[in-house]
């Protein structure tokens, strides 16, 4: 039958170079809502052009550090505060079009405010978390 899919062909990355695998089955599901879905059913040929028209995610990895102690000359100046603001205070369309692909990412860094900040840190000991939230104006997260 033309146009049914038997299976699923792609390529990943080991130490040894690209490789190549292809995956044949009987039944092939793309799941609604996955990041990459609507450019996976352009590039397979659907022509409906409300596909991917109205996807919106936002997935999220926070990571973060401490800056050294403040000094005269540090930045951002002692008197900045990276939970006043703009909500979304970076950004970066560095893989925006990934590979010259038009698909990609942007990628969005939301301003960390002390109270996100001390739910989002592992629960230790009363004295950890004290010792977290004393160093927060210290914090840069991306």
């Amino acid at each position: 039958m033309a146009g049914k899919a038997i299976g699923v062909a792609f390529s990943f990355d080991t130490p040894f170079g690209r490789e190549i695998a292809i995956v044949e089955s009987d039944v092939t599901v793309v799941a609604s809502g996955a990041i990459c879905t609507p450019a996976l059913l352009k590039r397979s040929g659907l022509k409906n052009p409300n596909v991917g028209k109205n996807f919106h995610v936002h997935p999220v990895v926070m990571a973060w550090g401490y800056f050294p102690d403040p000094s005269p000359d540090a930045w951002p100046a002692p008197e900045k505060r990276s939970y006043e603001g703009g909500i979304i205070t970076a950004m970066s369309k560095v893989v925006a079009n990934f590979e010259t692909s038009g698909y990609g990412a942007i990628i969005q860094t939301p301003s960390l405010h002390p109270g996100i900040f001390s739910v989002l840190m592992p629960w230790i000991s009363g004295i950890d978390m004290k010792n977290r939230m004393a160093k927060f104006s210290r914090t840069g997260q991306r």
